[in-house]
């Protein structure tokens, strides 16, 4: 089983925590990736797609690895080395927020708490879903709003994304607030509705990485 080919089926951990990497390394003036360099467009500030794909690929053979035998078995990023990977990545560049932790709770009425607090604090949210009922991805704000599940972009059961904004908006019923989600997924921006996500439950395997 190449790498190429695990990468393009269960790599969006790597992406998300790549995407995270190289957003903190943009956004703070002497920040570096510990493993290896990023070069960026001096004129747009930006990564081309060859070197953000080389960036990608070394963190997934040598960082954020894949779970996998290479022939048996095809498995997505661990937490735990999203977790101890991203604290190393902070701590080496004397970030001040360097507790870094997965699955920080499994209430939904916290949880979003949590992540308002990361966006409003300038720090994406890399967060997954896994679930036998399917996530829908929507292409606007509105179209979040309304749950449907015919008018959609997309949908996952599985997959690591992350959250890059929020939109609070008052419910029908006049009483009750919701939120959407904004998020990258394989470099396109969806909006999620965020009773869509917590439906079921929050566990292990549908949260988000906290860095406070």
């Amino acid at each position: 089983m190449s790498s190429d080919f695990r990468m393009s089926k269960m790599g969006c951990g790597v992406v998300a925590m790549s995407d995270l990497e190289l957003y903190f390394t943009q956004q703070n003036s002497g920040y570096k990736a510990p493993h290896q360099s990023i070069n960026y467009n001096e004129s747009d500030g930006l990564i081309s797609k060859s070197d953000y794909m080389d960036y990608a690929e070394y963190n997934r053979d040598f960082v954020y690895k894949l779970l996998a035998h290479p022939v048996s078995y095809v498995g997505g990023v661990a937490p735990w080395d999203m977790e101890n990977e991203m604290g190393y990545y902070l701590k080496e560049n004397g970030y001040p927020y360097q507790s870094v932790n997965w699955e920080p709770t499994s209430n939904s009425n916290l949880l979003i708490q949590k992540i308002k607090a990361m966006i409003d604090n300038g720090i994406p949210v890399v967060f997954s879903y896994d679930d036998s009922e399917p996530l829908f991805m929507y292409g606007s704000i509105e179209q979040a709003k309304t749950a449907s599940e015919e008018a959609f972009d997309n949908y996952c059961r599985s997959h690591y994304m992350t959250i890059i904004g929020y939109t609070k908006y008052l419910k029908e019923d006049g009483k009750t607030y919701g939120y959407i989600l904004k998020i990258v997924s394989w470099g396109n921006i969806y909006y999620v509705n965020y009773d869509q996500y917590t439906k079921t439950w929050l566990d292990f395997t549908s949260n988000i990485l906290e860095i406070k």
